[in-house]
């Protein structure tokens, strides 16, 4: 099969150009402000630009609500490293899922995910920590940018929740961890391992690199490098300045999220087996005996969670992980379940100036531009 190395993913409002085999692997548009340009993986000594694209697909659905761009890169020395990605689009973020195999009988001593490059100019920021177990997404702490040079904003050895900007104009931007707030912190758990998360401002861009793996093998004493196989997720969603909401006479269903927590836990976490399958229990059945209905599921935060049996890794120490990626799949899940009797579904979350993100705007908010892709 013939690789597209150049792809293009839009609807009318925004549109991400990839490049495979290029120093910027992908450009994300908002109308026609640049706002994203996405690095190839760096692993050991050896770039992801220089690639050779083994697979470029396309899964594009009838209703348009979701496009998934499947993209698998070998790089063709040395062990031949290999990098497969899952970008799964939908009209207000994107989902990153990616494998990093470092080839034949390699292990990977250095690993630098995904940077990225947010060119300017922006009005503020907002980098957010990981908070404690049992909390719900931080209030938003701006900083202003003033044009000012090689300004740093986060530097640490551990991740980062999420980072936000805005511009002038009201737009904003977006980029958060996934669900597996423990992989992207698994340096600590490594010995002979460190990590390093940062953020920087200059007066053209904001510069964020990820580096979760770094080994130090100088030592006489280091322990050999594990070879295996590194999966990371993480999120993107963008924002237009808000609009006013239109007022609707259409019937509007409202269920509480403290109706899915599990017995006796103290927050709500939807990477739980319990709630995820209550809920969606509970919205096809709604959903089947209602038409022309608007759902709400009121209540709703995301939280950081380190309950161990919301994950299948028993012989592990490191349970932290964050049920935003799991909201945004029951977004589109219901979604789509609902087109079938012309309801809309959305997640409410608390209104407040100090949390409102690209990603809970979507969240709160229905209607859908349709996605294609070519």
């Amino acid at each position: 099969m013939k690789v597209n190395y150049q792809t293009t993913i839009n609807t009318d409002a925004w549109r991400a150009e990839f490049s495979l085999a290029e120093e910027t692997l992908m450009r994300f548009y908002l109308g026609d402000r640049l706002m994203l340009d996405l690095k190839p993986v760096q692993i050991n000594k050896q770039s992801e630009a220089q690639c050779l694209p083994k697979k470029a697909r396309i899964h594009q659905k009838i209703d348009g609500l979701s496009l998934s761009y499947n993209v698998s890169n070998l790089i063709p020395f040395g062990s031949e490293p290999k990098i497969d990605r899952d970008f799964d689009f939908t009209d207000g973020f994107a989902r990153v899922i990616q494998d990093i195999n470092p080839g034949k009988h390699a292990a990977a001593e250095k690993l630098t995910v995904d940077s990225m490059s947010l060119p300017g100019p922006w009005n503020r920021i907002a980098v957010l920590a990981i908070p404690g177990a049992g909390k719900s997404f931080p209030q938003l702490e701006w900083i202003e940018l003033n044009g000012e040079t090689n300004k740093v904003l986060f530097d640490e050895s551990y991740p980062f929740l999420a980072v936000i900007l805005e511009s002038q104009d009201g737009k904003r931007f977006e980029i958060g961890s996934g669900d597996d707030l423990w992989r992207w912190g698994i340096a600590g758990d490594l010995a002979n391992c460190s990590a390093k998360f940062s953020v920087c401002a200059d007066k053209d861009s904001v510069e964020i690199v990820r580096t979760p793996i770094l080994f130090d093998t100088e030592s006489k004493d280091a322990p050999e490098v594990e070879r295996r196989t590194w999966r990371f997720k993480w999120y993107f969603a963008w924002s237009e300045a808000p609009a006013l909401e239109m007022s609707s006479d259409r019937e509007q269903i409202t269920i509480d999220m403290a109706d899915f927590v599990e017995k006796g836990a103290k927050h709500s976490c939807m990477h739980s087996m319990f709630s995820r399958k209550k809920l969606r229990q509970t919205l096809r059945g709604i959903i089947a005996n209602n038409e022309n209905a608007d759902i709400v599921l009121a209540n709703t935060q995301a939280h950081i969670c380190n309950q161990k049996n919301h994950l299948d890794r028993s012989t592990k120490k490191n349970f932290l992980h964050w049920d935003a990626w799991d909201l945004m799949e029951l977004f589109v899940w219901a979604n789509r379940k609902a087109l079938a009797t012309d309801c809309t579904f959305r997640i409410a979350v608390p209104a407040s100036e100090n949390n409102e993100t690209p990603l809970t705007r979507r969240l709160t908010r229905t209607g859908f531009q349709s996605i294609c892709g070519e």
